[in-house]
């Protein structure tokens, strides 16, 4: 039994190295350069959360260097120019970010960043018009209500001897201008360091071995982490979360209150199918662009 053991785990080496060896050889055989060695140690070394120093400055003639990441290719576009021309000029076929989105079992990652292809362009077309500066300059009201309180809270402390942890009072004011401006609540995170709001955001930065494994599977097998049933969030934060964003919803639409926050936009693309403004040619042709709900169009803004 040990025997047959030691056999398995040597042809899984065996056949591992063969394949990371191709992987390497591609680059070879494009003629581009690659800082790691072909190895399994090489091809975990490019890091699945981003590009060691030591790779990224080899070769700094190059434009750009070639990767392996686990079982992936990564091209590394150091030229500023080719990077320009990326996000710019061929953007069209560079705005997946290779993270999958499962909406049904993981309804808060149908967001921007991690939706792709043509349901990401279907969102982008529709949110676009709502981040334009007259828009953002609307909800400025709302964010100067947050950040007062946080001022007469600071004239208060200005007065103390006590020590004040400002990134705390910070992140609480942030938390209740994104609760005001986005889901048309009124938060109470600066007055109280217990809110539930608060307290279901710190969860959802909170880096947990869960979280961690999920998201490099996700990296690094995305057509299987696609399939499986796999939250990337708690289900208590999801249900949380939705259903705040529900009950405004319903709130909103019912007594017809205009606020100027993001909700109010949000409904009139739920009602007319675009906003006044922002609707092109192109748009108005493309019937799926109407397939979005309200929900999906919160959850891909945030």
């Amino acid at each position: 039994m040990a025997l047959e053991m030691i056999i398995l785990f040597t042809l899984a080496l065996v056949l591992i190295h063969l394949y990371i060896s191709r992987l390497f050889k591609f680059w070879q055989n494009a003629g581009v350069k690659c800082a790691q060695s072909p190895t399994l140690w090489g091809a975990l070394k490019g890091s699945v959360f981003g590009v060691p120093e030591d790779i990224y400055t080899y070769a700094p003639e190059e434009p750009y260097i070639g990767m392996v990441r686990l079982n992936s290719l990564v091209l590394c576009i150091r030229d500023p120019d080719i990077i320009k021309d990326v996000l710019t000029k061929y953007f069209d076929h560079f705005h997946d970010r290779g993270f999958p989105s499962n909406e049904k079992v993981d309804p808060l990652s149908s967001h921007l960043v991690f939706l792709a292809g043509k349901r990401w362009r279907i969102l982008r077309a529709k949110l676009t018009p709502t981040f334009t500066s007259g828009k953002l300059r609307a909800m400025f009201p709302l964010v100067k209500a947050c950040v007062d309180q946080m001022t007469d809270m600071v004239s208060t402390y200005a007065d103390s001897p006590e020590a004040v942890q400002m990134n705390d009072l910070l992140s609480r004011c942030t938390t209740d201008v994104i609760l005001s401006c986005a889901f048309g609540l009124q938060g109470n995170c600066l007055r109280d360091p217990n809110d539930i709001y608060l307290e279901m955001v710190k969860k959802s930065f909170r880096v947990t071995s869960w979280r961690m494994v999920m998201n490099i599977l996700a990296i690094t097998f995305p057509s299987i982490a696609k399939r499986l049933p796999m939250r990337k969030e708690r289900r208590e934060m999801t249900n949380f979360f939705l259903n705040s964003f529900s009950n405004t919803v319903a709130e909103r639409e019912k007594s017809g209150v205009k606020r100027n926050d993001f909700l109010d936009l949000l409904l009139e693309i739920k009602k007319n199918g675009y906003l006044a403004g922002g609707k092109t040619e192109q748009d108005a042709m493309d019937p799926s662009l109407g397939t979005y709900g309200l929900r999906e169009l919160q959850m891909g803004a945030l």
